[in-house]
């Protein structure tokens, strides 16, 4: 039965909306069905979650969604204490668990805003509709003494892997990390307005760092889990 005939049948269809949570390469899978389901050969988890109707209008809050998870949910986790160094992404599906052929529909696609923490118990997850970003303003090229472009981006012609390093972190206090080697490189405050990416290599979170003084980089805001003894 196609998701089509289960969705207009009011006994067949067993409908079962899908959640992913997407930090650089790091995926986070839910479900608000009653177990645990793979979907599309990808695994959800079954967890307490709810969210508000998608609604159009002509005001700003048009498309957004408000997604309510548990605060032990591990994504409202990673705002607790501080906030990730990437913009969330959030896909909602809606299928059927019956389906033999597995066909979903995207109900939502968008990036998350902003998270409450409700008191103890709950995380509130506002996201905006992809939608939304058409609605910015987009920077104009200039005449300046400066360049138009962001460090290392499409259009930048700085090679990044030319000015990376990777070192171990040996300790970790508050803002501060301690990146063994990283004070042998040049000046004292070498990478200064640069980032620290851990996992090193990968996209995962990234921080900003805002003094240097020998091994100890003071970065914008910490990582959100310990990464003493990983590299950096």
């Amino acid at each position: 039965m196609t998701f089509a005939a289960q969705e207009q049948s009011r006994e067949a269809g067993q409908v079962v909306e899908l959640y992913e949570f997407i930090f650089g390469g790091s995926v986070s899978r839910f479900t608000s069905f009653n177990q645990d389901i793979t979907f599309a050969g990808n695994d959800y988890v079954a967890t307490q979650i709810s969210r508000t109707a998608s609604k159009s209008s002509t005001q700003d809050t048009q498309g957004q969604v408000t997604i309510t998870v548990p605060i032990d949910n591990p994504v409202a986790q990673l705002f607790v204490a501080t906030v990730p160094g990437k913009v969330g992404s959030i896909r909602i599906l809606r299928g059927h668990a019956n389906d033999a052929a597995q066909e979903t529909l995207l109900l939502f696609d968008g990036f998350i805003a902003n998270v409450a923490l409700d008191g103890e118990l709950e995380a509130k997850i506002l996201c905006n509709p992809n939608t939304k970003i058409f609605k910015r303003s987009g920077p104009r090229f200039s005449f300046l003494g400066l360049c138009n472009h962001i460090l290392y981006d499409e259009r930048c012609k700085v090679s990044i892997g030319a000015f990376t390093f990777t070192g171990l972190v040996s300790a970790q206090v508050g803002n501060d990390i301690t990146v063994n080697g990283a004070g042998a490189i040049g000046l004292s405050d070498h990478f200064v307005g640069g980032f620290a990416r851990f996992p090193s290599g990968g996209t995962d979170d990234a921080r900003m760092i805002l003094v240097q003084a020998g091994d100890v980089m003071t970065l914008l805001l910490p990582f959100s889990i310990p990464v003493v003894g990983s590299t950096i």
